[in-house]
């Protein structure tokens, strides 16, 4: 019988003396289960900015570029999640117009930190998220960015939460931190979404923004993209990329021996950090 088991079974007629001790062992689990980051034990918190790219198949894009030797597009400098993946997603986006994109540990986490966060880093939380849609066309860029639109965004109950040991899975049943909404997402061309989200995030209604804020980056987030379908623009997209920004603290390398990537070696990182400003 484990500990909580011993309390939840006792006999609550016993005295407050006798049933002390176990609602202290009680109280002793809770926190050292609920301790993810150990904060007592880490240095000052961090934001980094993660930019996650799940690029449209070269098939379905509306302007087929020409084939080579003709100059080609340029790829994408941020992490992409991987092409089985992504095909999944867009699939599902043609379909439905909803996005549903399920962000693992490895698509955050790198052993050196080469284009994700460097494992030596705690558990990442959300301080705000944010889409933005990459358009080939200047004239498409401008029309989209006088647009009024609606980003509704569905966070999937399970969150992960990784640990050294593995993965510890909560459940979110607060519905309030579940359904939010980007509210305008970004525009730009290709490769211009970290300096775009900046730019925003120093604007006044960037500032106030906190989408999914608190939450764990590891799980599905559903984006609803009708608004964008609806102005004649989605089939215009080539490329999504999901910017998070997370706050986190530094632990002893490596942190999570379990997750793949963490096992790998590079020796560059496009992950930027600053000091945390308190929210």
């Amino acid at each position: 019988m484990t500990t909580l088991d011993s309390f939840i079974n006792a006999d609550f007629t016993e005295s407050y003396a006798s049933l002390a001790p176990r609602l202290a062992l009680v109280a002793s689990q809770v926190e050292t289960k609920t301790n993810l980051m150990g904060l007592d034990q880490k240095g000052n918190p961090t934001v980094s900015y993660m930019y996650l790219s799940i690029p449209r198949p070269r098939e379905q894009w509306f302007q087929q570029p020409p084939p080579p030797p003709a100059p080609q597009p340029p790829d994408t400098v941020y992490y992409k999640l991987d092409s089985s993946m992504s095909e999944a997603v867009w699939d599902k986006i043609n379909r439905t117009s909803i996005a549903s994109i399920p962000v693992d540990p490895k698509d955050f986490f790198h052993a050196d930190g080469e284009k994700r966060l460097a494992c030596k880093k705690d558990v990442p939380i959300i301080r705000n998220m944010m889409v933005f849609f990459t358009l080939p066309q200047v004239s498409d860029v401008e029309y989209a960015r006088k647009q009024v639109i609606d980003l509704p965004l569905s966070v999937n109950e399970e969150l992960v939460f990784p640990m050294v040991l593995g993965p510890q899975r909560y459940r979110m049943e607060n519905a309030e931190w579940l359904h939010q909404s980007f509210g305008r997402p970004l525009f730009g061309r290709i490769n211009e979404a970290e300096t775009t989200y900046l730019n925003w995030r120093n604007t006044p209604a960037g500032q106030l923004a906190s989408v999914a804020n608190g939450l764990s980056p590891f799980t599905r987030f559903d984006i609803n993209l009708r608004s964008i379908k609806s102005l004649n623009l989605l089939h215009l997209v080539t490329e999504m990329v999901v910017a998070f920004e997370v706050e986190t603290r530094s632990g002893q390398p490596p942190r999570f021996p379990w997750i793949e990537s963490c096992k790998s070696t590079s020796t560059s990182s496009s992950f930027t950090e600053a000091q945390a400003p308190s929210l």
